[in-house]
């Protein structure tokens, strides 16, 4: 057991026997830990296992879920190929690009970002928020719309990690006060609940819904980002430190020069802004925020009474049925790239954002919808996840009933209907009709406490707040928080291999938020195998030295002793300076020493892989101390001999508890 502490700081005798204490409480979890995970659960059989390894041996198929509704959909993959390869021959949208850009971008933009830093167009901790390292192109993938003819796909880019990515979601951030809420936006399905429950009726007035015809894609770009630049510098010719050609600069690296990789060729998106952007919501709503401004009026005069929308999805109340198709014409005529469809509606009914809106004398009600899609499929009982997401997941789905019926006798039925859910999904009567009479009885005697409201937030989607499996290291990152301030609240994540975890969970949780006064500690559990990872359906980099995040391995050819390092970075970059003779590096070392040997990075292979640059660096400590490479010695040796100083020297804020060697 390896332990690197807390910062060095000048520290008296007691505080040094807690620390000690501390970490020596941790070890002891940490062990224990360790040994409640030899006993993995594991709810497959071995004839399940052997169906799931068959389908993933498969290559004639892809298996994805479906676009809407938890659905798995198992397609051929000649035909999703077709499918994706007619959207990326769309006119004026995609343009298809020799290589792979990504090192050639990330460093543009570092010089570019540099640069704004050095002339103050930027400050110092924007630039450390938004500088590229490691990046990778974006994946395009596409997911299957099962309720439409054809089964069209929905092409989605999967943007994290790549260049240009920290600086869209930063741009996002900004600019989001751009565009004004309390205009015709909804937040969510709650937020129309309660505005839809406030329209007063008028006789013969009626429900239609419109949609935005692919919008992510048909936004016109440069439109969009002039909309951007003379609302963020209608006041002022300065916009968060940036000028107007600074702004609109960013914003086309963001767009337009956003490459992703579909079948081992790579593309730019020219046009359009890609599902999976940051920007893409932002620019989906000031776009249409700037339609409806220019435009309401006249929609106003043709008939339109409410109008509100959630992203391209609008729902609104006309003065009668007739006028209907004089508000679509017009609409229609207003831009070439966007085109509306009309949804009417049916015996005073309509549905819109998973709500059944129904027209009466009084008002307006709603009650939950179904889509076609609906499988009713949710986190099942058996599934290897802690029964606390479980109980959280009935609350979550009590709670949606609740604040969306408006109606007690359509309360009454979609109760009655999540309880046969419930039970298809193997959860226990008695659980079923406890936590729903515990629901409802809290709910009519008070309103919802903070902690119930944050488990709606938790619920179901686990997978979104964790990691990937630490690989039986468990870390936990404290940093030093000043005594005035409020308790951080940090997370930590641990592979759920069966219920003896929740107990190390609670132990956990009180030994270091009784310990550290100004932290509050956190447990979420990730399952430790999915079945979904057994299928993966995105485009991997097949170039591993386009890879970054990685640990490493090189071997001298001539004697095959070996040398082990980390790499944040993209591959390339590291791999040049292990060759270059005029670095300082542990190759290079070795041929000073061994002019005769061979060894080239090139020859390097990937050992180990990690999500960010702390889970990298206690992999690569472990790989080292495991395998004892001799040219991580030979280098650190010459390197002291050199400067008259060791080549490491810890700096660790945080504390560690690695599994043994």
């Amino acid at each position: 057991m390896r332990c690197a502490c807390v910062k060095n700081v000048r520290t008296s005798k007691t505080e040094l026997d807690t620390k000690n204490a501390f970490l020596q409480q941790l070890q002891t979890l940490a062990f224990e830990f360790i040994e409640v995970s030899k006993n993995a659960i594991d709810n497959l059989s071995d004839i399940e296992h052997q169906a799931l390894e068959k389908l993933s041996k498969d290559k004639t198929i892809i298996i994805t879920k479906a676009d809407k509704g938890n659905a798995v959909v198992i397609q051929n993959k000649s035909d999703y190929i077709i499918k994706i390869q007619q959207l990326l021959q769309t006119d004026g949208k995609f343009k298809m690009l020799k290589e792979d850009e990504t090192v050639s971008r990330e460093s543009s933009l570092q010089r570019t970002l540099r640069r704004l830093s050095n002339h103050a167009l930027i400050s110092k901790d924007v630039y450390n928020e938004i500088l590229p390292c490691g990046s990778r192109s974006g994946i395009m993938y596409g997911l299957p719309k099962i309720h439409k003819t054809g089964t069209p796909l929905r092409p989605i880019i999967s943007a994290v990690g790549t260049y240009n990515y920290k600086l869209a979601k930063y741009l996002d951030k900004i600019l989001k006060p751009l565009v004004p809420n309390e205009n015709y936006i909804l937040k969510d399905t709650f937020d129309f609940v309660n505005k839809v429950s406030n329209i007063a009726h008028v006789e013969n007035q009626h429900m239609v819904s419109f949609d935005v015809e692919s919008l992510f894609t048909n936004i016109p770009t440069l439109e969009t980002i002039e909309i951007i630049l003379n609302r963020a510098f209608k006041h002022s010719e300065i916009f968060h430190q940036m000028n107007r050609k600074t702004l609109k600069n960013l914003l086309i690296i963001c767009t337009q020069k956003s490459h992703f990789q579909f079948n081992g060729n790579y593309y730019d998106q020219i046009d359009g802004v890609a599902m999976g952007s940051p920007l893409g919501p932002l620019f989906a709503n000031i776009f249409m925020d700037e339609f409806e401004q220019n435009h309401m009026q006249k929609l106003k005069d043709l008939g339109v009474k409410n109008w509100m929308r959630f992203v391209d999805d609008v729902f609104s109340v006309i003065e009668n049925k007739s006028c209907s198709n004089n508000i679509l014409e017009f609409m229609n005529s207003q831009h070439k790239n966007i085109k509306f469809t009309i949804e009417m509606e049916k015996n005073n009914k309509i549905p819109f954002l998973d709500t059944s809106v129904t027209r009466k004398e009084t008002g307006f009600t709603t009650t939950i919808y179904h889509k076609p899609t609906f499988t009713g499929v949710y986190l099942n009982w058996t599934s290897l996840t802690a029964r606390k997401y479980k109980i959280s997941l009935i609350y979550c789905l009590c709670d949606r009933i609740w604040r969306i019926c408006t109606n007690q006798n359509d309360r009454e039925k979609e109760f009655r209907k999540l309880k046969h859910t419930l039970a298809k999904n193997e959860y226990p009567e008695h659980i079923i009709e406890n936590e729903i009479e515990k629901f409802i009885k809290n709910r009519t005697t008070q309103p919802p406490t903070q902690e119930q409201q944050e488990n709606i937030q938790q619920v179901p989607t686990v997978e979104q707040q964790t990691a990937d499996e630490l690989n039986n290291t468990i870390l936990l990152q404290q940093l030093p928080v000043p005594p005035d301030k409020e308790k951080q609240i940090k997370y930590i994540v641990l592979p759920y291999h069966n219920n003896k975890v929740d107990a190390i969970s609670s132990k956990l949780t009180k030994l270091v938020n009784s310990t550290f006064e100004n932290l509050e500690l956190r447990v979420a559990f990730q399952t430790p195998n999915e079945i979904g990872k057994k299928f993966p359906f995105k485009d991997n980099i097949k170039n591993k030295h386009l890879r970054s995040l990685v640990v490493y391995q090189v071997k001298c050819e001539t004697c095959n002793q070996t040398y082990i390092g980390k790499c944040k970075r993209i591959l390339q970059h590291r791999i040049t300076e292990h060759n270059n003779a005029k670095k300082d590096s542990a190759i290079q070392t070795h041929k000073k020493l061994n002019p005769t040997h061979t060894i080239d990075a090139n020859s390097m292979e990937i050992i180990d892989k990690a999500d960010n640059n702390f889970k990298l660096m206690l992999k690569e400590m472990l790989h080292i101390n495991k395998l004892k490479p001799e040219l991580n010695t030979q280098h650190a040796a010459a390197y002291k001999k050199a400067n008259n100083k060791d080549m490491f020297i810890t700096q660790l804020n945080t504390i560690i508890i690695a599994r043994k060697a």
